[in-house]
């Protein structure tokens, strides 16, 4: 189908990837579909063995691919009435075609140069070659970034556990080789052309998608590669690892494709690779945009706490938070992973405490009906009368929180001692400051201001 002279013929293999692409997004009812469900995939197969016989040196056989990658990408819609929804043999397949597919393009030599210069300056022909491969790859990415959802890799017959643990991990080991050279490609996108930018971050996006696809689904195997993407010296890189984990802490849990009994046993094994280094959290943190922050603690708390260990991460946030704060202010500021993974841990632990303590008076304040603002009045008794209820709801609050000393959370003690006594080693003066500072603006007072919003 590269011949000059088979141009018809390769058109007529275009229209039939297509017409397969629009038969699998209609929106037909499932029992007319899964009708014709083998000869759909029979279909499929078919057209795949014509692509793989053309030439791969042809501008044909990547117009192809990114033909069937998009006919792939189409498979989303109608999985559920194919019932291949979780056919992993098949995907498998499909998975390791479409990497071949992305691989190819990796290794092309690229002249970014030329696409920077003006139209009467470039090299039209490499330009267009260039444009082909790189929209190649997006394509292949996508369909990837679909047919790795939720999909265990298939390896040969084991005979022993440890001996299918090393085939998995031999396995995934080729993927995430293939999958990190892309996203260490496309990270930096100052280096791209303004033409190329859109494109090369939508490549990321979907590598990072496939990426942690592949994750979630083979945790075990996924550990040793992904984690050392934590101490890349490439801040991109480091993001990228950030979105792999936050995604595996957050979403792995919640999967339903294995019983709650492997759930359990794979998110244990994942943390206590965590608390063996906890390190790696902190490490994490660094490498956290604004943005990132409340997913990141968020995932952090969630992973650790299925095995009752939050306090570790919290701790190991704040203590290296504090040893490497150069001066007091920095130590558990607003936008930091140190506190709103201590945020987040307190609310949880906490919550039991903060409804015994301060449930009686406020509801006592509701049931009398009292209202009262200092700041806020008309007249000079107004002003008078605000200020005693606010001074006498004052000290009943003051009382009951000092009295709760006896039921206060063990492990929210624990993390405050700690933080006492980093603080008190490396700023004597502000240990009570930054205790005081946090269980009573980022703790109690949440719980005051809005009652509803912490049950």
């Amino acid at each position: 189908l590269s011949a000059p002279d088979q141009e018809s013929s390769y058109i007529l293999l275009e229209q039939m990837i297509i017409i397969l692409r629009t038969i699998l997004r209609r929106d037909d009812d499932s029992k007319t579909i899964i009708r014709f469900s083998p000869n759909l995939i029979e279909a499929i197969s078919n057209v795949i063995d014509i692509v793989q016989k053309i030439d791969h040196k042809s501008i044909r056989y990547y117009k192809a691919i990114i033909q069937m990658s998009k006919m792939f990408k189409g498979l989303e819609h109608s999985e559920e009435y194919l019932c291949i929804k979780n056919h992993f043999g098949l995907k498998n397949k499909w998975i390791k075609l479409v990497i071949s597919w992305f691989e190819e393009t990796l290794n092309k030599d690229y002249d970014f140069e030329n696409i920077s210069k003006s139209h009467r300056e470039m090299d039209l022909k490499k330009r267009d070659l260039d444009i082909l491969y790189i929209d190649t790859s997006i394509e292949s990415s996508k369909a990837l970034a679909y047919l790795t959802k939720g999909v265990p890799l298939e390896v040969p017959f084991s005979n022993t556990k440890e001996e299918l643990k090393r085939s998995t991990t031999v396995m995934f080991g080729n993927y995430f080789t293939i999958l990190l050279k892309g996203i260490e490609t496309c990270t930096n996108l100052d280096e791209y052309p303004v033409a190329l930018k859109h494109k090369m971050s939508l490549l990321n996006g979907n590598l990072i998608t496939s990426l942690t696809n592949l994750s979630i689904a083979n945790v075990d195997a996924s550990f040793q590669f992904t984690l050392p993407m934590g101490y890349s010296t490439d801040k991109n890189i480091k993001t990228a690892f950030l979105k792999v984990f936050i995604d595996i802490a957050n979403n792995y849990p919640f999967q339903k494709t294995q019983s709650k009994k492997g759930e359990n046993i794979v998110v244990e094994s994942f943390v206590r690779v965590l608390l063996k280094h906890p390190e790696y959290v902190y490490f994490g943190s660094l490498a956290c945009s604004s943005s990132e922050i409340d997913a990141y603690s968020a995932g952090v708390i969630n992973a650790f706490e299925t095995m009752n260990s939050g306090h570790i991460a919290v701790l190991e946030l704040i203590t290296s938070e504090i040893h490497n704060a150069t001066r007091y202010l920095d130590v558990l500021r607003r936008n930091s992973c140190a506190t709103r993974a201590l945020s987040l841990y307190a609310r949880a632990r906490g919550n039991n405490y903060l409804v015994r303590t301060l449930r009686p008076t406020l509801q006592e304040l509701i049931d009398k009906k009292d209202y009262f603002d200092i700041d806020k009045y008309d007249s000079q008794e107004e002003l008078d009368n605000s200020v005693r209820l606010f001074l006498t709801y004052l000290d009943k609050l003051s009382d009951d929180i000092v009295s709760s000393i006896t039921y206060f959370p063990p492990e929210l003690r624990l993390v405050f001692q700690t933080i006492f006594r980093e603080m008190k080693s490396k700023f004597p003066d502000y240990a009570y400051l930054s205790i005081g500072s946090f269980v009573f603006l980022r703790f109690l007072g949440p719980a005051l201001v809005s009652p509803d919003s912490e049950n």
